[in-house]
């Protein structure tokens, strides 16, 4: 009972006490870091916790303000707290690490990946971000190049990409991002040409460059080429639509078959232009074949007259060669097989 009575008369610490503006006053001379990580979990004050905080260096009681204290400026004191030991020289690798692991929003996590904390350190606040924008961000600003690209390798939005193209501190991820950029949007000039103006990166605007005079040079290699296919189409169409009425079938018909060919070599043309074209080929067609008929019927009169020309010049022959008395008697016969022939028009086929 004596020492019951004692211990309420000893006088409380400071930090115990039941005005909140004497405990907030005590923890500028608290040194014992239990006592500390007692206020700053458990005073009903928000002022006294986030006074403690400041001055912690434990890293689980650190991770559990920020993760569960009531207050939103206690939780964001114990996460710049965390961050302060993630980066600290002085901070070993386990404390760093675990000082990383406390901490949850990506904002923050961004930092510590952009920082010049060590490999660990960045690398396990890389991998809990998601949000592209704050990917983004790391592979433009990030200390270390490596990081950069590592960030860059989980960048999927085109528009971040295209950030990364131009703003990127690193030359490497410049490039990786442009890369990915000109092979999403192939053969954008407008794309290429705002990158060439806005990149920070020489070697990225150098690239855009290089990239713009090939496909120029290529449209104006695709534009002569086409430029000479009409020329040739316009030439193949006039040959067609203008096609003699030559002598010869068989060359007539050669020349057509080349004319086809050539029209079919340059793939066509629009709807009337091949229109113009068919109809250019059926009336040359229509042509040889009237040209070839009437050839075999002037062959065919010619062998006819020849032949009765061949008969008559036999029976002037047996006329001529008739002897004797009986001259007259053997004359008629052949007067007989002259009348029958039919008669002739036009000179002999010497003529």
């Amino acid at each position: 009972m004596a020492m019951g009575i004692l211990d309420r008369l000893k006088p409380q610490p400071r930090w115990k006490h039941a005005d909140a503006a004497v405990r907030l006053e005590a923890v500028r001379d608290l040194s014992d870091p239990a006592e500390l990580a007692i206020l700053a979990e458990s005073d009903p004050d928000a002022r006294v916790r986030r006074s403690c905080v400041t001055r912690l260096s434990e890293v689980e009681v650190l991770t559990r303000i920020a993760a569960q204290d009531t207050d939103g400026e206690t939780r964001d004191r114990a996460a710049d707290r965390l961050l302060l030991l993630a980066t600290a020289a002085d901070t070993d690798q386990a404390q760093a690490l675990a000082a990383v692991r406390g901490i949850a929003d990506p904002r923050r996590l961004s930092t510590l990946a952009k920082s010049e904390a060590i490999d660990a350190v960045r690398a396990d606040a890389l991998s809990r971000l998601t949000d592209e924008r704050a990917l983004g961000s790391v592979a433009r600003h990030a200390k270390r190049e490596a990081t950069a690209l590592d960030a860059l390798g989980r960048v999927t939005d085109a528009k971040e990409l295209l950030e990364v193209a131009l703003n990127s501190d690193h030359k490497d991820a410049a490039l990786s991002a442009f890369d990915r950029v000109s092979a999403g949007a192939p053969g954008d000039l407008a794309l290429l040409r705002s990158i060439e103006s806005r990149s920070q990166q020489k070697a990225v605007a150098k690239r855009a460059r290089a990239i713009i005079q090939d496909l120029e040079a290529a449209e104006a290699a695709r534009l002569a080429a086409e430029e000479e296919r009409q020329r040739r189409q316009a030439s193949l169409l006039d040959a067609i639509t203008h096609f003699p009425d030559a002598a010869d079938p068989d060359r007539a018909e050669r020349d057509l078959a080349q004319l086809v060919d050539g029209w079919h070599v340059l793939g066509f043309g629009d709807a009337a232009a091949n229109a113009a074209f068919e109809a250019g080929r059926v009336k040359a067609e229509t042509t040889i074949a009237d040209r070839r008929r009437a050839n075999e019927e002037a062959a065919e009169q010619a062998r006819t007259r020849a032949e009765a020309f061949a008969t008559r010049d036999a029976l002037c022959v047996r006329v001529e060669t008739l002897e004797g008395d009986d001259t007259l008697e053997q004359l008629v016969p052949i007067e007989e097989e002259w009348r029958l022939l039919t008669p002739l028009v036009g000179n002999s086929p010497e003529a």
